[in-house]
């Protein structure tokens, strides 16, 4: 083992989605309302998770970088 440490693996789409839904499940806002996929819908829990995986991803982006 080295002591130049490594940056963790890429969380999966599997993970950030249960990261996501636990955080709307404590903060006690009920996502099972929503349907799983509707394209009229304003809103559905597809496009909820995926919206939520992209903003992850850049706040990792956004915290990496050089001041």
């Amino acid at each position: 083992m080295s002591g130049i440490p490594r940056p963790p693996a890429e969380p999966t789409d599997e993970e950030l989605d249960r990261y996501i839904l636990t955080r709307y499940a404590l903060l006690g806002i009920d996502v099972s309302v929503l349907p799983e996929s509707d394209s009229d819908a304003p809103m559905d829990l597809e496009r909820l998770l995926a919206n939520g995986r992209s903003i992850l991803r850049q706040d990792v982006v956004a915290a990496d970088f050089e001041i």
